[in-house]
């Protein structure tokens, strides 16, 4: 990479995954993970960057196109003011909880092997549900607190269902495991019940045949 920026005259660029369809709509969120990487970048001359999105599940991945766009501009901002800014903008007086919640998040999202092996070890799985739980418990205070407010209510509900489909898919490795074909059949259908019934919410981009879709998710669990 140094050799590129080195050798060419001209600016050389990165084409980014920060959101992928193969996530399957997951709330893969890892703001510490993008300034990491993009200060590196930065570092070695690499001048430009781009990312997709997809209207679909445009909620979902928010944070990480707000903090792309941020960051693109500057890599020496502090990450966890960023991801306070942009929690204080879209939810208001739960902006400061909103930006433990994303933290906690990450922390899910984080470990690859919990979220794509077919296989993980179960204290992984269980680590990871347990910090989903306490994600869930901060968004119902939340929503407690902002009765008040609709268009806040209605964001943070949304964050949750996003949030219960991700329990959901480490409950189906929980499954895939101990071979349980039955309930994983059962995990899909219910999976599939949620993101169709919120297919319009900002939240799910239905991939048919592939990622997030019933013979996505067939496939993905060996079914």
């Amino acid at each position: 990479l140094v050799q590129w920026t080195q050798k060419h005259d001209g600016p050389v660029s990165l084409y980014s995954y920060y959101r992928k369809y193969f996530w399957m709509s997951k709330p893969v969120i890892f703001p510490g993970l993008m300034w990491s990487e993009m200060s590196y970048l930065r570092d070695r001359g690499v001048t430009g960057i781009g990312m997709y999105s997809e209207p679909g599940d445009w909620l979902t991945y928010e944070l990480q196109h707000y903090l792309h766009a941020r960051l693109a501009a500057d890599t020496s901002q502090d990450i966890n003011a960023l991801v306070l800014d942009y929690c204080l903008a879209r939810f208001g007086a739960s902006g400061a909880t909103m930006s433990r919640w994303f933290w906690t998040l990450s922390k899910v999202t984080t470990r690859s092997t919990r979220l794509f092996n077919i296989a993980p070890d179960p204290s992984e799985i269980e680590q990871g549900r347990e910090l989903l739980r306490s994600c869930s418990v901060m968004l119902r205070q939340m929503q407690r607190s902002c009765l008040g407010n609709r268009q806040h209510y209605k964001l943070l509900k949304r964050l949750s269902i996003a949030t219960r489909v991700l329990d959901k898919h480490l409950e189906l490795q929980q499954f895939q495991r101990n071979g349980d074909r039955k309930a994983i059949e059962r995990g899909i259908k219910s999976i599939m019940q949620i993101v169709n019934r919120h297919s319009n919410k900002g939240l799910f981009v239905i991939s048919a045949p592939h990622y997030l879709s019933q013979k996505g998710l067939e496939k993905f669990y060996n079914m």
